[in-house]
């Protein structure tokens, strides 16, 4: 697991990774300011699907504090 903070940090993140092999699909998520959501997506290397949007209601990290 690693956070990237531009897209230079993630393409170097992913290169790295996929230089031992790759069985599983890699998850990506991103933090936007303002609201919390969740995309879902599923790509093939060409095609993108996004079966669902959902937008958080609670605050965010609300169910990762103790």
């Amino acid at each position: 697991m690693a956070i990237s903070y531009d897209d230079k940090e993630l393409e170097d993140y992913v290169n790295e990774i996929n230089k031992i092999a790759q069985e599983h699909p890699i998850l990506v998520d991103k933090y936007m300011l303002g609201k919390e959501l969740e995309v879902d997506a599923i790509c093939d290397g060409e095609d993108v699907l996004i079966p669902g949007i959902m937008e958080h209601l609670e605050r965010a990290g609300v169910h990762s504090r103790r």
